[in-house]
């Protein structure tokens, strides 16, 4: 009698169980006033879980019932990038930690080759640009310690993945300021 108890239970709960697994794969596409929202299907039958909402996101022409991971994350990645990108073009910003942190969540969404080398560039010129900033400023001190700073971090730009005039400027700034250290 356990058994046939057992047997009943374990095929009812067991297509319940399988769809609320499946709907964890599923993704969702609302258009609200003025955002595009992703929705990620809950561990539940039915349920879902806001993942992110996008202010100023146009939704895709048409929007299907059900969406894949490899569908839905390039949009939001997308917007993301772009949204670090406008905060580029704000003037007076010069802390770059917001649009470090836009860009790392970005990355969190990018699922093609393509989108995390564009993201990991994005983020390398940033850093690029940090380090650049602090070394100038680090140089323009006339003491021992601000010019051993300011080649500090000219040899930590010089580590990132740099273009050929990047590496060029800090080749130049590092040989200037260890010929100025020499003297």
């Amino acid at each position: 009698m356990l058994i046939i108890i057992a047997a009943c239970l374990a095929f009812i709960f067991t297509p319940i169980i399988l769809a609320s697994f499946l709907n964890t794969t599923n993704y969702y596409l609302q258009a609200t006033d003025g955002a595009l929202e992703l929705w990620q299907g809950d561990f539940a039958p039915l349920g879902k879980n806001l993942v992110i909402s996008m202010p100023g996101a146009l939704p895709p022409e048409t929007i299907k019932e059900v969406y894949r991971k490899k569908e839905v994350y390039p949009i939001v990645s997308d917007y993301l990038l772009d949204k670090a990108d406008a905060l580029i073009e704000i003037e007076g910003l010069s802390n770059f930690q917001h649009i470090k942190s836009t860009l790392q969540e970005a990355q969190t969404y990018a699922v093609t080759k393509p989108m995390q080398i564009k993201i990991d560039n994005r983020l390398t010129k940033i850093e690029f640009m940090n380090l650049m900033y602090k070394a100038d400023v680090a140089a323009e001190s006339s003491s021992a310690d601000g010019k051993e700073t300011a080649i500090h971090y000219l040899e930590k730009a010089a580590l990132l993945d740099l273009d050929a005039h990047e590496a060029e400027m800090v080749m130049k700034k590092l040989n200037g300021l260890q010929a100025g250290k020499q003297k």
